[in-house]
């Protein structure tokens, strides 16, 4: 099932303010939430003080779950993503990562919600870190 309140954390915590704000009302109720996961391709605007583009030496699975752990990240982690089979799903920090490059749809893995997480946009065109100290 959906964690709405981390959902609403993510969306507090990484997105531009004016898209923020209007996510933050779209996920008060199912055919809202369904809006937000149709812009996770290409409409996200993410806050540029808490975003930074991954560089291409660091977008290996390995890597990346290396780079989350050195940040803090714990075991578990929460993925939002356009693939319905890994959705709303709780699972290990190295299994989310492995799933969203497995499926290449766009996520959002949230590792601490309101601290740290990465967002892979449409044929991982993007990959952003998501980070506040």
């Amino acid at each position: 099932m959906f964690d709405i309140e981390i959902e609403k954390t993510i969306a507090a915590s990484f997105l531009a303010p004016h898209q923020a704000r209007r996510v933050l009302a779209l996920l008060g109720n199912k055919r809202g939430r369904k809006k937000f996961i149709g812009m996770l391709p290409h409409n996200l605007t993410l806050d540029q003080k808490y975003s930074r583009p991954i560089s291409n030496s660091d977008q290996e699975q390995g890597k990346l779950v290396e780079l989350l752990k050195k940040l803090g990240a714990p075991s578990r982690c929460y993925i939002i993503s356009v693939e319905t089979s890994i959705d709303g799903l709780h699972t290990q920090l190295d299994e989310g990562v492995d799933q969203i490059f497995y499926f290449g749809d766009a996520s959002i893995l949230s590792c601490i919600p309101n601290k740290l997480g990465f967002y892979v946009s449409e044929d991982f065109m993007d990959i952003y870190l998501l980070h506040r100290k």
